[in-house]
């Protein structure tokens, strides 16, 4: 999505890491793509410390997110063609879009409750690896691991 909207990037403060006591870093970590988004952003999202960035700046802030556990997610208008939207890097301690969907699922107890679809990922089980000490199943927001009873499910 960033390399074929190259020239309509920009970066912002996230909102939610900014409503947390103690925020994980970087704070500057929702992208908009797109012409649109990004005049908005520009014009009415100043306290945010917005600015425009290039296509190698947004790779590397995915890039840096990623490495330190942060959840790609990606917010598009499917009656553009998916051309313009949010690409946030979400950090699961403090995302509302997470904590929304984990507190919905907790409440009415469903697990088809939820804000954003599925990647595409799958787990896959490497059994001559896996210790079972239950380190996947911590690090994985998204409750797609579990070690129950010795076993890895």
């Amino acid at each position: 999505i960033v390399l074929r909207e190259p020239a309509h990037l920009a970066v912002m403060d996230c909102p939610c890491k900014l409503e947390t006591k103690d925020p994980c870093r970087p704070i500057a970590s929702c992208i908009a793509v797109g012409r649109p988004v990004v005049d908005f952003w520009m014009e009415h999202c100043g306290k945010y410390n917005v600015r425009r960035i290039t296509r190698e700046e947004a790779l590397e802030i995915i890039d840096e997110h990623r490495r330190t556990g942060h959840i790609n997610q990606a917010f598009f208008k499917v009656a553009t063609g998916g051309g313009m939207g949010v690409l946030c890097n979400c950090c699961p301690r403090c995302c509302v879009s997470m904590k929304a969907t984990a507190l919905a699922q907790r409440i009415r107890g469903a697990q088809d409750i939820r804000m954003y679809s599925p990647s595409g990922y799958k787990v896959e089980r490497d059994m001559e690896k896996c210790r079972l000490c239950g380190a996947c199943a911590e690090a994985c927001h998204f409750g797609a691991i579990e070690v129950a009873g010795g076993e890895r499910t």
